[in-house]
């Protein structure tokens, strides 16, 4: 079914100038290295992970996205690199945009209780749309449809473009704070000829873990009990967001509450009520996210479910014991944890 030019026109605007066309994950720091480069190796492991997110069902066209990673963490050289791959598509138009991504990240301990990693990622991207799904507007008259084709072309269909990030994070036994800047090139994503540059993305992040029995910091032998308030907020342009929530940990088992919006800017800005949960598998992690869309307009467009799935290993068997924490390790069946959640 074709559709409309002003309705693509509007999703577009939408997407590019507000959103950025960036793929939103409710679940985000199941893919952290998405959200801040500087989250490459943070757990000095091997990890691969996937995430699927489908929402707008009843907008006449679902939108999805989908987000492939990989890390390694080089102990000797106290660096990381990662791959990332995802796509995100719109049913209405066809909208789809695939990207491709290396990062690298540095670790330094700048304090006997710290460490601080600083990242990198450099991306290429695919944006295109199918013109053939849509109705301009000289396919009209008083009517309805005419049946003639339109004089309307766009410039291209299919636009490449670089774009390039950078983060910091921080964290101790139970803090972590970091912030990431993306786009930071701010390329043309223009189909129209015209230079509509995508705005550059600022997000701030941290979070505490409170546990509930005593636990070595920065060390794990034995299933968590903890408390973890979190928060993330971002701006990109004219759009800004904030997501904060609470997760309780009673290993294997994950429950979260989220809150999406701006309250202080009225229920207008209010999008969303996130609830997750997930489960620990030995060393595979499985995450579930349901948003409650509080806006009305979003309301109409249906349910918005979230999956991840994460596997997370120590590849190398030889690695020493480390001397001093949060990096110290016992064994090798004793790693690092994050004081942040993750699934």
């Amino acid at each position: 079914m074709k559709v409309p030019f002003f309705i693509i026109s509007f999703i577009l605007s939408l997407s590019f100038s507000v959103r950025g066309q960036d793929l939103q994950l409710s679940q985000y720091y199941a893919a952290p290295m998405y959200l801040n480069p500087a989250f490459t190796g943070a757990t000095e492991n091997t990890r691969f992970g996937l995430n699927y997110r489908h929402q707008w069902t009843g907008a006449g066209g679902a939108a999805t996205g989908m987000l492939a990673t990989g890390e390694h963490y080089f102990e000797d050289f106290k660096s990381a690199v990662g791959i990332m791959a995802n796509k995100t598509s719109e049913g209405v138009g066809s909208i789809t945009q695939a990207s491709y991504s290396l990062l690298y990240s540095y670790e330094i301990q700048w304090n006997k209780h710290h460490v601080l990693h600083a990242g990198l990622q450099a991306s290429t991207n695919t944006l295109s749309i199918n013109g053939g799904d849509l109705d301009f507007g000289d396919e009209f008259d008083q009517n309805g449809l005419t049946g003639n084709g339109t004089s309307e072309r766009f410039t291209t269909q299919s636009r490449g473009f670089k774009d390039f990030g950078f983060g910091l994070l921080t964290f101790g036994h139970n803090a972590f704070y970091g912030i990431s800047l993306h786009h930071l090139n701010q390329p043309d994503i223009s189909f129209l000829g015209s230079n509509e540059s995508l705005p550059m993305k600022f997000s701030a992040h941290g979070g505490y873990k409170w546990h509930f029995d005593h636990q070595e910091e920065g060390l794990y032998d034995k299933p968590e009990h903890s408390l973890i308030f979190t928060g993330n907020y971002k701006i990109q342009g004219r759009f800004d967001q904030l997501d904060a929530g609470v997760y309780l940990i009673n290993e294997p088992l994950l429950i979260g509450l989220w809150y999406r919006g701006i309250p202080v800017k009225g229920d207008q800005f209010a999008e969303s009520i996130v609830f997750i949960g997930g489960m620990h598998l030995h060393k595979l992690h499985i995450g579930y996210s349901y948003d409650l869309v509080l806006n009305g307009l979003l309301l109409r467009g249906g349910a918005v479910h979230e999956i991840s799935l994460s596997y997370e290993f120590n590849w190398d068997l030889k690695r020493k014991p480390k001397e001093s924490l949060p990096t110290q390790r016992r064994n090798t069946n004793i790693v690092k944890r994050l004081p942040c959640p993750k699934f």
